[in-house]
């Protein structure tokens, strides 16, 4: 759904409208949202609502706007995407898997179903996260070894990790490999960028690249 340069985004209770300029949210202000107001009987409240500026980083001030945010949260990730949100989110995603893996070791369980375990509940909270902020080296090791201690429940008897990982036909336990795993999910997310008809993110970093380095986002991504 577009209203002139308006573009709206929802997904399930959060919602975000993308303008271009500051008349954009005028006619947001002033006409879209009253209009909404008067037809469903809902309110609109603005301070909980948050005005992210792309570009220019400045606003001029306009009444009733929202409050300006210098960061914006959406659907979890932590905007502008940089290497310190990022790193704070792995840091964060860390700890809860910490606590949630000692919380599930107490279990009565086998090899095969802490290997379960660890694919259902444990790592299938970070799956979210990997492709769009991948996290560090550092980061793959230690989640790594929070994985192999609670399969292993701390035993230093087991077969060598690349024994471990191998399905069980080929003489493993498949064991997760989170590395693997992180790098099969960053090359489905870079494989979009090569549809006929990319999705929206795909469309606006693509004329990015375009106008930064006179080359598609394909092009870029093969020529690195």
């Amino acid at each position: 759904m577009s209203v002139p340069t308006l573009t709206f985004r929802a997904y399930a209770d959060d919602t975000t409208i993308i303008g271009h300029s500051s008349n954009d949210l005028l006619l947001l202000i002033n006409s879209i949202f009253p209009l909404y107001q008067s037809i469903t009987g809902g309110q609109i409240n603005l301070q909980k609502s948050s005005l992210y500026p792309l570009s220019p980083l400045t606003f001029p001030p306009i009444p009733n706007s929202p409050p300006i945010s210098s960061s914006l949260t959406i659907l979890g990730f932590n905007l502008p995407i940089n290497p310190l949100n990022t790193n704070s989110l792995w840091s964060n995603l860390q700890h809860k898997l910490t606590n949630h893996s000692n919380l599930l070791s107490s279990r009565n369980l086998s090899i095969k179903g802490r290997i379960l375990i660890s694919k259902s509940l444990l790592l299938s909270k970070l799956w979210y996260y990997a492709p769009i902020c991948p996290p560090s080296h550092d980061t793959i090791k230690t989640i790594q070894r929070i994985i192999n201690n609670f399969i292993w429940n701390s035993s230093k008897t087991h077969p060598r990790f690349e024994i471990s990982i191998l399905p069980t036909s080929d003489g493993g336990v498949a064991l997760p490999d989170f590395k693997l795993e992180c790098r099969i999910r960053s090359a489905k997310l870079i494989s979009r960028s090569f549809d006929p008809d990319p999705p929206f993110w795909t469309k606006h970093l693509n004329q990015f690249t375009i106008n930064k380095f006179s080359q598609s986002l394909p092009s870029c991504i093969i020529n690195r």
